[in-house]
């Protein structure tokens, strides 16, 4: 009775110790894979500063959280009606409507991230096209035609309230 008591508690403690060793090691990194073709190291030790993402397109930040927030609010499998949803709610930032529902603050950030999206489904969404020209402008700080990008966004939504007459002045913005 005693020797299987030793065993026990002598298999416990290689067990608890095995445990210890693997979970309290330096080499802590760990890959999240979201799609085959894009692959994101992380490097779970936050004080670190060689905290990295790695992704086909350069145009993530220097901020891996934020990109992995971006990644979060704008997911490689977004539908063709998720991206007008969103560039039509970018657009209520800069355009006068009657009525508007939603907006999202077009950030570099955000038109970088659904940049990335869209062009990875290009041969997925039928108006990509449409969708890279105002977010190309957009990534360049020209807005100077939102509310013509509003009202094609409008458009393919079926929109029968809410359109667009015309930029907001920056007073408004603010």
């Amino acid at each position: 009775m005693k020797n299987k008591f030793a065993i026990i508690i002598f298999v416990s403690l290689v067990v608890v110790g095995t445990g210890v060793y693997f979970f309290s090691s330096n080499d802590t990194d760990f890959e999240v894979k979201s799609e085959p073709e894009k692959r994101m190291t992380v490097n779970s030790e936050k004080d670190d500063k060689s905290e990295e993402i790695h992704n086909n397109d350069s145009t993530t930040s220097t901020d891996p959280e934020a990109d992995l927030e971006l990644i979060s609010e704008f997911p490689n499998n977004m539908t063709e009606l998720e991206i007008q949803d969103a560039i039509h709610k970018m657009s209520h930032t800069k355009v006068y409507a009657d009525e508007k529902w939603g907006s999202i603050e077009p950030t570099q950030g955000r038109i970088a991230r659904l940049l990335e999206v869209i062009k990875e489904n290009t041969d997925v969404y039928e108006n990509s096209r449409l969708y890279l020209s105002i977010l190309e402008r957009w990534q360049e700080n020209d807005f100077s035609n939102a509310v013509e990008d509003h009202n094609d966004i409008w458009n393919l939504q079926d929109g029968t309230i809410g359109k667009a007459t015309r930029l907001l002045t920056e007073e408004e913005m603010e």
